[in-house]
């Protein structure tokens, strides 16, 4: 199933095993890119309504379950023609008769 034309590449932090001279572990970034997403930004009523009177742009995705997005988590991002966003929260799977068929995901521009 198809939510939209775009392409987003859900990029994971995964540990090496390996800790810096400040003891914070080294990682590696994994990505996989997911079609047939939608990608947009939320309204200022949605944004209001999801997170309060905030002065940030909230975009929202909507993705087939493929299991990188069914697994995006808050410490993730994702890339959307060469731009880079901060998962916000995780994903939020909806099922219909007891099997997932979409997942939505909030996120915000990475300062880079």
């Amino acid at each position: 199933m198809s939510f939209g034309s775009q392409t987003l590449t859900f990029v994971t932090l995964v540990g090496t095993g390996t800790y810096d001279d400040y003891g914070a572990e080294i990682t590696t970034e994994t990505e996989v890119p997911v079609e047939g997403c939608r990608h947009r930004p939320l309204s200022a009523a949605e944004a209001t309504e999801a997170f309060g009177q905030t002065a940030r742009q909230v975009w929202k995705s909507t993705c087939p379950p493929e299991a990188a997005a069914v697994a995006a988590k808050s410490t993730g991002r994702i890339k959307v023609g060469g731009q880079v966003f901060h998962i916000i929260g995780g994903a939020t799977p909806f099922e219909d008769m007891a099997a997932p068929f979409k997942v939505t995901i909030m996120s915000e521009l990475f300062p880079e």
